[in-house]
């Protein structure tokens, strides 16, 4: 699957968007609104994602995954990747998203070329009460391969700036009462190729787009598929 660099009409598209937001308002309140509009066409063309003139980049961070090992953008670099966000207390979207990354994983496992190389990362919105120790009993639970599929964690202030400055999505802890909280966090999926590119932002809901998502990891990951800028 190739992206053309001239007949492309996401391209001007996306233009039209990007004009209509300001970089700090992108960073969290358009997130949504700004994947939304990528992910219509990221089945069908996967272009280098752009912020105005700037491609969006894997951001730089160091954390630490669930076996406490340090983890950082450079565990990605060389590698198509796919990122999600999640707390292990949640008891709505996460088990959902983390079952269609899961999805991912089978797919990429199954594929004997360049797919099985794919790194995945699913960052926790909770850092606070997700300790790495805590993301190991919760990927032992959701079978995840750990040499490929990472429960990324560390100081919250990093993990917040990397979600929200890094990978533009939304992570904010609301209270409920004197004892309780929950976290609004973005439900996509982001993905990128092997040098540190954005290339899409989806929603994967079901199995199917899962399947989907996984085809187009192991296309960056074999790296035949052209950018269009």
């Amino acid at each position: 699957m190739t992206a053309s660099s001239n007949d492309d009409p996401f391209r001007a598209k996306r233009r039209r968007v990007l004009a209509a937001l300001s970089v700090g308002a992108l960073a969290v309140g358009s997130a949504g609104l700004y994947a939304a509009h990528l992910a219509k066409h990221a089945r069908e063309k996967m272009p280098i994602v752009a912020q105005g003139a700037i491609n969006l980049q894997l951001p730089s961070f160091q954390l630490h995954d669930q076996n406490g090992a340090a983890f950082s953008d450079q565990s990605l670099q060389g590698h198509a990747w796919v990122a999600n966000f999640i707390f292990t207390s949640c008891t709505q979207t996460c088990p959902r998203l983390t079952a269609r990354m899961k999805d991912v994983q089978r797919t990429l496992a199954a594929d004997a070329g360049a797919g099985r190389f794919v790194k995945s990362v699913s960052f926790t919105v909770d850092p606070e009460n997700d300790t790495p120790e805590v993301l190991k009993i919760y990927a032992a639970k959701s079978d995840a391969d750990s040499t490929r599929w990472f429960f990324v964690t560390g100081d919250v202030d990093a993990v917040k700036k990397t979600i929200t400055s890094g990978f533009k999505m939304t992570a904010e802890r609301v209270k409920k009462g004197a004892n309780e909280y929950d976290i609004l966090h973005g439900n996509w999926f982001v993905y990128g190729d092997k040098v540190g590119n954005v290339r899409g932002y989806a929603q994967v809901e079901k199995e199917q787009e899962a399947i989907d998502l996984a085809h187009e990891l192991a296309a960056l990951e074999r790296g035949d598929v052209t950018a269009s800028r």
